[in-house]
This record gives structure tokens, sequence and C-alpha cells, in this order.
């Protein structure tokens, strides 16, 4: 069981800053099939999380440490239309096999990039580690407040069917499919299958929660996080 004691705030520089709350212990880890059409049933939690949060034009990154519950948040009729709206897209039959060929290696990178622990520690060195990476980046055009609503959305579909969200986004997009709302029974207010969040796995465990990354491009979020995941592995195994 993992956890954070009381509230507090570490500001690193570049209007970074890594929140921390009060964190729920795991499930037993079980893996969901993404090929379902109904979301898992899962013991209700308080959700908390640790978040670093760069500023508004900034690529804003976030360790969350919710396995049980999804949030949820009332948006406005202008989100829901534009959600709608991607949501609808057709895809081609090019677009469908580019999207069925990368599953197999997404596949591999969750049973590789699993952790042998993770502690409140490990939390913020995850999240440091992001934070130095972003400073190194450049944003992708466009990034506003409404990234950390996308953060939210891809965290709920990771912590919902446990994978990443950029692996949900293409499985559904090898079926020509885009409507998450339509394929899993999930309101698309509240999920995304848009890259960027991970699952934040333990060996022998399971699934404990989700990183997420935002304000670059999908397959750019992915592997930011993708990177930071596998080169804080490499330091604790050595």
């Amino acid at each position: 069981m993992y956890g954070f004691c009381g509230n507090s705030e570490l500001h690193c520089g570049a209007g970074c800053q890594v929140g921390f709350g009060a964190c729920t212990g795991s499930d037993s880890g079980s893996t969901v099939d993404p090929s379902v059409t109904t979301a898992p049933s899962v013991p209700s939690a308080s959700a908390s999380s640790v978040v670093v949060s760069p500023t508004v034009s900034s690529i804003m990154t976030s360790v969350v440490i919710t396995p049980t519950t999804t949030t949820t948040t009332t948006t406005s009729s202008t989100t829901s239309s534009s959600s709608s709206t991607k949501d609808a897209m057709s895809l081609s039959s090019h677009q469908m096999e580019e999207a069925a060929q990368l599953l197999p290696e997404l596949l591999a990178q969750e049973q590789e990039l699993q952790f042998p622990r993770f502690t409140n520690d490990d939390a913020l060195e995850l999240g440091n580690t992001l934070v130095l990476m972003a400073k190194n980046r450049t944003p992708f055009k466009g990034t506003t407040v409404d990234n950390e609503n996308w953060m939210r959305r891809k965290v709920n579909t990771v912590v919902r069917l446990q994978h990443s969200s950029y692996y949900i986004g293409r499985l559904l997009a090898s079926k020509g499919q885009t409507d998450m709302e339509k394929a899993y029974m999930v309101p698309a207010a509240d999920h995304a299958c848009h890259g960027g969040a991970f699952p934040l796995l333990i060996k022998h465990v399971g699934c404990v929660g989700a990183i997420v990354v935002s304000g670059l491009k999908q397959d750019e979020d992915h592997a930011m996080v993708v990177q930071g995941i596998r080169q804080m592995i490499a330091i604790m195994k050595n």
C-alpha cells in the first residue's frame, strides 16, 4: 500500500509545481481486456495524486496514484461538442493499418516498464525527471490550461482500462473506431484515448496508478513518459 501523508507542494522552478495528496492502496492489479465493451467494476476510493503541473504554454506532467477511481467534472457544451466532433472522425484503411502495426510495440512497453517498487520518493523522483525533460522540449503550439482537462481524461482511461491511453487509442483506430464512449460505455467528457498517460506498473503487483504528460503531439507525449519511466527503472536496477 502506498500513501502520502498530508498535502504539500514543491516548487521546481520554471513555473513547475509538484503537489502531493493522500493516496489509497491498489487492488490486485488484474489486467483488463481492452476489447470488452463494458468497463470493469472497481472498489470506491478517494482520488489523489502527485502532480507536476507547469504553467500555461508549457508541457504539463502529472504522476497520479489513483488505481481505483476515475474523476469527473462538469464540462461546457462547447467542450462536449468538440470531443464528439473529434470522435466522429472516420479513419482510412491506411490509418487503421498503421495503428494496428503499433499495438505489439505498445504492449511490449507495458511488459518491459514495470517498477521493482514504487514509493513516495520514487513518485517525486519520476515527477522531477519529467520536469527536467520538459524543460528541454518545445511545447506544442496552442498549449493552454485546457491541457489539465486532457490529463484528467487520459488518466481516467488508464485507471479504467489499465493500458496506456495511446494503446487504447491505437486499438480503437485499428478497428476504424475513435469513439471511446461507444466502444467502452464511458463518458467522453471524462475519458480520452489520446497518447500521454501510461500505467504505473509494479512487477508481480500490477497497475497502481498512472503518469501523464500533455502539451506535445500525442505520440510525443507518450514517448516522453516512456523515456522517463525507462530512465528511472534503469537507475533503480543499478
